[in-house]
This record gives C-alpha cells, structure tokens and sequence, in this order.
C-alpha cells in the first residue's frame, strides 16, 4: 500500500496514459489499474518468495518531442484495419470470417461462419455437442445485447437424480458435486439453435445489404463444412490438446479400449479412425461432421435436434447413464403435438 501512497503524491497533470502495465501486488496478487494507467516502469525488483517482478520506482512519463520511441513486446504485429477484423484462435476460422464479411454479411454473420469453422479445426475446444453465448453490440443503439445458448437439463432430471451420481467434494468437505466426466452432466447442446438465433436476429438483411441478397444460415455454414470435407492441417496447441482428450474419446465411444467403436472398430476423432489422433500439421478430414453442417444450414435448428443427430445423442448419452430423451417420444406419452413445441435460446 506504501506504493500505492506514492502515486497520490504526484501532481495529476505530470501524469501520462502510456501502455497498459500490470502490476502485481506480491503480496496480494491483485492487478493495481490505477498505476498500470498512469505509470511505466522505473526500477524493478524481484520478490523472493513470491517470484514476482514489480516497479519500486514509479516514473511519471513526460511529453516527448520527435518521434515517438519504439516500445512492441509481443512477438505479433498488431492488428490495423479499416473495414472491419475478425479474431480467433485458428487462423483457418478467421479467414472465413474474413470472407464473410467481404461478401457483405455483418458481425453476426461473421460470429456464427467462425464458430462453425472452429467447431472443424477445433474440437477439442469446441462443437456442435456443447453450447453457445453472444454478446452483439448494436452501433445505432449503443446497447449490448445477449443470446444464452447453453443447454437445458433432460425433462427427466430431478434433485434425486443427481444425488445418486454426486461424489465428495475435495474443495468443500462435507459437500457433494457431480463427477466431471459422467452422462448425468450432458445437457442438450444449445449451440445448434443459438447459432441459428443470432443469425436470426442479427445476422444481415436484405434491406441493410442494400441490392445483395441477404446471406442465408447454410451459406455461413458452408465454407466450415467444406473445410470439414476437404481436410484441413492441424495446429500444434490444437494436436497437444487432442492427443490429450484421446482416452475420453475412447470411453465414451465404445468400451474404453484401443478398439472402441461404432460397429465397424472406427475410433472417432481419430486419424482414420485408428485411434490414433492427427499430428501437428497432419491433414484431417470429417465427412460426417460435414454432412452434418450442411444438414443444419439447410433444415436449421429443428432438424438437428428432431432428426438423426439428436436421436443418435440421445443413444449415446443415455448408454452411458444419462437421462437426455428424444422430445417428440415424450410428448407422444403425453398426447401432445410434437410442432407445439420448438427449441429455443435464451435471449436476453
């Protein structure tokens, strides 16, 4: 706090905005804004018993005259553009947010084309089988607006449920959690629909295009399909992460062993299906996740979910103990009309 003390003394109008610094408190590990706004670094010294560099000397930063000096730490050029930017983790997925955006769609548009290709290039890290959330900030407005796509429980699940499964909770003694790898924990993957919402609700219109043709949800879901297709080269955090997720894949696909699978001794996710996850720059292809995308772009959300990708979630997820059911079996015992009924996200 002695530091903090320091900086109250100085003048206001000496002070300077210069680049973002952190610094972290060695003894409470909390990031002090206030001097990473204000202040560069003078002096530093290091803490022993908390390994942590940190400015003993603050130094207000003076106007400069001339040119202004060069102080670039990352190892990436910074992105400048004009027209717009997309940013991910893999570079494949923002090139075809890239593409989106040149065709005329907008910042939605852009959003769903990307999660689509990261679904393909990433899937240790995201998918179709999880959930979604947006945030889309609306220029004319200036309000941020919100689509919750998480998946809701099984219609089936109850308190009791849940209590036959839960495990001790380490962090917590005394209290129970659920496992973190069991099928009571699968909820209904919201991603399908919530990518169809913001689509819906933000993606672009025939009138803001003016005399282009509004771009349609299979159109955002294309090029990721023809990505899936085709084959695409694996990037090394992606391979690591890969290699890392193989013994679930093996689990759940089938008996837990090498050999697990789908009838015909395939492991998916796998090169081949030999159980053998791709490599670093390895060419990897998935025609069924392909064929899926496309099925999604051209049904939208309803068929995913009533059709043969939701039956076959349903199977899997109930083998393995889960309590997900298909809707319209339910609402046939409940004499409903199954077109009652339609998935929806939450939107706020």
């Amino acid at each position: 706090m002695g530091f903090v003390k320091m900086l109250d003394q100085i003048p206001r109008k000496n002070l300077k905005c210069c680049t973002r610094l952190h610094w972290l408190d060695p003894g409470t590990g909390s990031c002090d804004r206030y001097m990473a706004d204000y202040f560069q670094v003078g002096e530093k010294s290091t803490s022993a018993a908390h390994g942590t560099a940190y400015p003993t000397k603050p130094i207000p930063l003076e106007p400069k005259r001339g040119p202004p000096s060069y102080n670039f730490n990352s190892r990436r050029s910074p992105l400048i553009c004009t027209n717009g930017a997309v940013a991910s983790s893999q570079p494949l997925a923002s090139q075809i947010g890239l593409d989106i955006l040149k065709k005329g769609g907008n910042a939605a548009d852009a959003a769903v084309a990307v999660a689509a290709a990261l679904a393909v290039t990433e899937p240790c890290s995201t998918g179709l089988g999880g959930d979604m959330f947006a945030l889309y900030y609306e220029a004319s407005t200036k309000t941020v607006q919100a689509i919750n796509g998480s998946g809701k429980s099984s219609h089936s699940a109850t308190l009791e449920n849940y209590l036959a499964v839960a495990v001790a909770d380490s962090d917590f003694p005394g209290e129970k959690k659920l496992p973190k790898f069991h099928a009571m924990t699968v909820t209904v993957p919201g991603a399908a629909k919530g990518w169809e919402d913001v689509h819906n609700r933000w993606g672009t219109k025939l009138e803001e295009s003016g005399s282009a043709p509004s771009i349609s949800f299979a159109d955002l879901l294309e090029p990721a399909a023809s990505l899936s297709e085709g084959g695409f080269p694996v990037q090394s955090t992606t391979s690591w992460a890969w290699h890392n997720g193989i013994p679930q894949i093996r689990q759940w696909s089938g008996n837990g062993s090498a050999n697990a699978v789908d009838g015909g001794g395939r492991v998916p996710f796998t090169c081949a299906g030999s159980g053998q996850p791709p490599r670093e720059g390895e060419l990897f292809s998935n025609p069924d996740l392909a064929a899926t995308l496309r099925e999604l772009g051209a049904f939208g959300a309803g068929r995913f979910y009533e059709g043969r990708v939701g039956k076959e979630i349903v199977k899997a997820v109930t083998r393995h103990g889960g309590l997900l059911e298909e809707v319209r079996e339910r609402l046939m015992k409940n004499g409903l009309n199954a077109n009652q009924i339609q998935c929806k996200s939450n939107a706020i």
